[in-house]
């Protein structure tokens, strides 16, 4: 057979096993049927039906799909069918179904069950072993959360269990399943996290250097002697220029390569939203700006909601926009909006 299983223990689910499901169970009021996909065997002999019994339990009937007779039935207890949090699904083998039930988000109640000498029974599990990677995967005091998953099944009747605490650290057991006598898993080994793989760096040699400015203020120069207030964005031409949206003092400055600092547009310290001819305009915080292949800048100049062009002389337009006017409306020019 070929199962996807999961395993949980938890303070209500109890150590139970059970597969992955195709299926899925809607929620429903207690006392009504819950919708049960896929419910049907391969064989299609048997099918599952899903009853919400109270607000907090549901029962599963196993039936003859011949003549409708209940040959098996299960209860699920501190299941709220009514919260969208809980669910329920189903997988089919030809000898056994499962069941992958949900409590909310951090807890998975999972059980399996195998038909035995005519008649449906639960696979019971030691967890003895399953214990142990509890105390190992859980952090004392961390989040309550719990998976125990099964990976795949293994040639000989194999299966590879996948466990998962509040560590989020992967734990492996792999266990034998038996149908003699008792249907049952047999514990054959387990398989700690790997370690996390060793980065690796590909180290260039790099020197850093400062263009320009260091102290505060807005002051033109060359290199240090230069004054910025909260530089934002930038953004560098063909040759090497580097364009700064100077935030703090509401200017567009422009940096040399050789780190010769000038106010291309706007008044240090005075915002708002005019446009000019460079120290005649104006911009509100400036936050970030791109270089076209003519030298032309372009501003998103943030609390006047526009996107202002300024050409290599400092000469200033509004591309798109209107200030004082924030939305999101498409448009030509100022019909649009930032």
């Amino acid at each position: 057979m070929n199962l996807n299983c999961w395993l949980i223990r938890g303070k209500r689910a109890g150590l139970i096993l059970a597969c992955l499901a195709s299926a899925q169970v809607v929620g429903a009021q207690a006392g009504g049927r819950v919708k049960l996909e896929n419910a049907a065997s391969p064989d299609q002999k048997y099918i599952l039906e899903a009853v919400a019994d109270t607000p907090e339990t549901c029962r599963i009937e196993v039936k003859s799909k011949s003549d409708g007779k209940v040959v098996g039935q299960f209860s699920i207890a501190d299941y709220y069918a009514h919260d969208s949090r809980y669910s329920i699904s189903a997988v089919w083998t030809q000898e056994a179904f499962a069941l992958n039930i949900e409590f909310g988000r951090n807890l998975t109640g999972c059980r399996i069950f195998c038909q035995d000498h005519g008649s449906w029974k639960e696979v019971s599990l030691p967890d003895k072993e399953i214990d142990k990677v509890r105390q190992k995967a859980n952090k004392p005091g961390g989040k309550e959360q719990e998976y125990l998953q099964a990976l795949a099944w293994l040639p000989k009747n194999k299966v590879k269990l996948a466990y998962f605490g509040n560590k989020l650290e992967k734990y492996e057991l792999v266990y034998r399943f038996v149908r003699a006598g008792k249907p049952h898993l047999e514990y054959v080994e387990t398989i700690p996290p790997k370690p996390p793989p060793e980065p690796k760096y590909d180290y260039e040699n790099y020197v850093f250097t400062v263009l320009a400015g260091g102290t505060a203020g807005s002051r033109d120069g060359v290199g240090a002697a230069a004054q910025f207030k909260g530089p934002h964005g930038v953004a560098v031409d063909a040759a090497g220029n580097v364009f700064v949206a100077d935030r703090g003092n509401h200017l567009i400055r422009k940096i040399t390569p050789s780190g010769a600092v000038s106010t291309l547009a706007g008044s240090a310290e005075k915002f708002g939203h005019v446009d000019g001819v460079g120290g005649a305009a104006r911009f509100w915080y400036p936050m970030d700006m791109a270089v076209d292949a003519s030298d032309n800048v372009y501003v998103a100049d943030s609390s006047s909601h526009t996107i202002r062009k300024v050409t290599p002389d400092g000469a200033v337009s509004t591309l798109a926009g209107s200030p004082d006017r924030a939305g999101s409306t498409d448009g030509v020019g100022s019909a649009a909006q930032f």
